[in-house]
């Protein structure tokens, strides 16, 4: 795959987060991406490789009250955090499939930690940032 497809990817990730919660990705509050919570999606079929969403854990508390209107901690968070990501990696890939780009997703599985596999395509916009990883080995 050419790497306009995996830059494709991201974007088509921020503009479903954008789309969920409308000004989250350009919010400016200080959050530092320091004391990461991430998120990891496996992405299979016509390209194959991890896309990885991460944010303060703050950042991820600020969209649990946009979306529920509530404060999520311990495994309410853990558990919002994947069910958000996987709402969001499948609003990618039906954007894609509508553009002819054949893709597929796996459960979502949250980290504190990135990995330190190959990076495809990243791109940090305001308190969040989404890579696109080789698949795991």
């Amino acid at each position: 795959m050419t790497r306009s497809f995996y830059d494709l990817i991201v974007s088509s990730t921020f503009e479903s987060i954008e789309t969920m919660i409308p000004g989250i990705s350009s919010s400016q509050k200080e959050h530092p991406l320091s004391v990461l919570t991430a998120v990891e999606i496996g992405v299979i079929g016509e390209v194959e490789g991890r896309l990885l969403i991460e944010g303060n854990e703050e950042v991820f508390k600020e969209m649990g009250v946009a979306l529920y209107g509530m404060n999520l901690e311990g495994e309410m968070l853990s558990s919002f955090i994947g069910e958000f990501a996987n709402m969001v990696a499948g609003q990618v890939a039906t954007s894609l499939s509508s553009k002819g780009m054949a893709m597929d997703i796996t459960p979502p599985r949250v980290t504190g930690l990135q990995s330190k596999a190959k990076i495809f395509a990243e791109q940090p916009v305001g308190m969040l940032k989404v890579s696109f990883l080789e698949p795991t080995a």
